[in-house]
């Protein structure tokens, strides 16, 4: 176990994963409904004429059916793990290492490239806050 093969593992593995807390995903369907429902009053108002009668055909089909491109929305909602979770696996991964090499001397695996990828997260973090 290297530095270099920690980062590339929270880069490839950990980082910008989606969240599995309990209930996130019931939260973002819900998100994803009120969105939807957002959509649907803000295109009827635009297709609402001066008499106060809806415009046929504008957009959606007979019946009010809609069509949503369910990737994009979910892409659009995801939520990504934090900073916290990804300093918990450098951590415990540490830890592991160097419980590995009890005894004997292990070269230390949190350097200046580790540093740097969790300062990166962090700062993303906060950018997005």
């Amino acid at each position: 176990m290297t530095e270099d093969k920690l980062c590339l593992f929270l880069e490839q593995e950990v980082v910008n994963r989606e969240s599995r807390a309990s209930g996130y995903q019931k939260q973002k369907a819900k998100r994803i409904e009120t969105w939807k429902d957002t959509e649907r009053e803000r295109r009827g108002r635009g297709r609402q004429l001066r008499g106060g009668a809806v415009k046929a055909g504008g957009g959606e089909e007979e019946g009010g059916g809609e069509e949503w491109d369910e990737e994009a929305l979910d892409a659009m909602f995801k939520e990504t793990i934090r900073y916290s979770v990804v300093s918990s696996y450098a951590s415990a991964i540490t830890k592991l290492y160097v419980w590995q090499f009890e005894g004997k001397p292990a070269p230390p695996l949190r350097g200046a490239k580790l540093s740097a990828v969790l300062e990166s997260i962090r700062r993303d973090e906060d950018r997005i806050r």
